[in-house]
Order: structure tokens, then sequence, then C-alpha cells
């Protein structure tokens, strides 16, 4: 079969591959988001635990306490897989550093989306002008044979 057609489909096939990762990416940063929020969640029934004691919290509430932990490692584990690591971070920040840290990734997986988008939408235009360039030359074809 024609060669321009066998490099259409590989290209065809890798843009559905990496389209298929970026759902799979944008899915685990929903995740972490809503896991950050959980996490913000329990530093403040931390708060109010240290404040008002345990009386003051709910069963469910305190079982969200001791979640905690799992919540962290499964942060730990989405932001690696998101390549959003920060190598050697100290655990004892204060907010306004974990503010900026979000900040700053969320800044940076804005650029990565960006550039992704970039990419495909590149990758789409290069097929559709190979595609062109081929019907053009099977026209051509066409009226020399007539």
């Amino acid at each position: 079969v024609n060669p321009e057609f066998d490099r259409l489909r590989k290209r065809s096939e890798i843009r559905v591959a990496e389209e298929a990762r970026q759902r799979e990416m944008e899915v685990m940063r929903r995740q972490l988001g809503r896991l950050q929020q959980r996490l913000l969640e329990t530093d403040k029934l931390a708060d109010k635990l240290k404040d008002l004691g345990q009386e003051a919290l709910t069963e469910e509430e305190l079982a969200k306490l001791q979640r905690r932990p799992r919540v962290e490692l499964d942060i730990a584990h989405l932001t690696s897989e998101l390549g959003l690591d920060a190598c050697g971070a100290d655990q004892d920040v204060d907010s306004e550093e974990e503010e900026q840290q979000a900040k700053e990734a969320v800044k940076t997986v804005r650029v990565q989306k960006q550039r992704e988008k970039e990419k495909v939408q590149k990758a789409h235009h290069e097929d559709k002008r190979a595609m062109q360039k081929e019907r053009n030359k099977c026209r051509e074809r066409k009226l020399t044979e007539d």
C-alpha cells in the first residue's frame, strides 16, 4: 500500500494514543485537586480539634482526620504520576508557601495543557495537509490519464 497512507495511519494512531494519555492525565489532575481540597478540609478539622477538643468533632470528622495519611500518600502518588514532584520539599511549610506552590502547579499544568493542545493541533494540521497533497496527486493522475 502507499507509504504515505501508512505514515498518516501511524500518525493518527500516535495522536489517538496521545489523546487517551491526555484524558487520563486530566482525570488524575481532577483527582489531585479533590484530594488537595480534602487535605485542606482535614487541616481545618485538625485546627478545630486543637482549639475546641475532641468533643467538638463528630465521628465522621474524626474518621476524616484518621484518613489524612492515606490522602497524603495518594497526593504524593498522583503528583509523581503527573510529574509535579517538588523534590526535597519541606513538609512543614506554612500556608503561604503551600498556596504559592499550588499556584505554580496550576500554572505549570496550564502551560503543559497548552503545549499539548498545540502539538495535537499541529499534528492534525500536518495530517490534513498531507491528505490534501495526496488527493491533489490523485486528481492530477486522473487528469493526465484522460
